[in-house]
């Protein structure tokens, strides 16, 4: 019932990016362990100490073979390249209570899923995944602890929200010109075809160097009458 990790992809990563775990006591493990103490049922305030500790900064620390402390990197934030990403299609996780989760997408940064994305068919109405993503959260937060960015898509419309997003506040992205047509050309479009929504959001958020940038930096967690509320940029505050 915690949140998943690839860990066959993430231990690897690690030692890739911090080859110094390889002769630390404890190592890759103890690494891992400092991650899961992570994991809370307090959804928001669990998702936040992630995100501050784990992607925009690098918090974590462990002794290295001489006994110094030295601190973990899950994944570069300067370098996509230096980052293995895999997109998982209904994977099966259970809450404490063994009831199922199954959603459709799950988007992994050397192991750790960052997004979700709810599909539906083009006769559905794009709010159908929005509830869905709104109800999965509610029934199996801890999945959510790691999560950055929550999609969701009926093969001609798109919206994106952040965790405890509520699904009116789910927003639609907008390329620039010069984007629509690098989206056109990945998509083979004819001459004077636009891309969907779909395909624009697609991009703009998970195109790696762009998903890599978004989640390290452009994540704003903020309080509001006494409660914590998590955004993401709209396509105005992110070109």
């Amino acid at each position: 019932h915690l949140a998943p990790v690839l860990e066959d992809v993430l231990r690897p990563r690690l030692l890739a990016l911090n080859p110094w775990l390889a002769s630390a006591p404890g190592g890759v493990d103890a690494a891992l362990l400092e991650l899961r103490k992570r994991v809370a049922t307090d959804l928001l305030p669990a998702n936040q100490a992630f995100w501050q500790q784990v992607l925009h900064r690098s918090d974590i620390q462990l002794a290295d073979v001489q006994g110094r402390m030295r601190s973990v990197h899950f994944l570069d934030a300067t370098d996509a390249s230096r980052n293995d990403f895999h997109v998982v299609s209904q994977y099966v996780g259970r809450s404490a209570d063994g009831d199922g989760f199954r959603p459709d997408l799950l988007v992994f940064i050397n192991g750790l899923p960052l997004a979700i994305i709810e599909c539906k068919a083009s006769h559905h109405r794009l709010d159908e995944a929005l509830t869905q993503l709104d109800e999965y959260q509610r029934s199996f937060a801890p999945q959510f602890v790691f999560n950055q960015v929550c999609v969701g898509i009926n093969g001609r419309e798109g919206r994106y929200g952040a965790v405890g997003n509520k699904p009116e506040a789910y927003a639609r992205y907008r390329l620039q010109p010069d984007e629509l047509v690098t989206v056109a050309a990945l998509r083979g479009l004819p001459a004077g075809e636009a891309p969907t929504e779909q395909d624009q959001l697609l991009w703009a958020l998970f195109e790696s160097s762009r998903f890599l940038q978004l989640v390290t930096h452009f994540v704003l967690f903020e309080t509001r009458e006494g409660k914590m509320v998590k955004k993401l940029p709209r396509y105005q505050q992110w070109r």
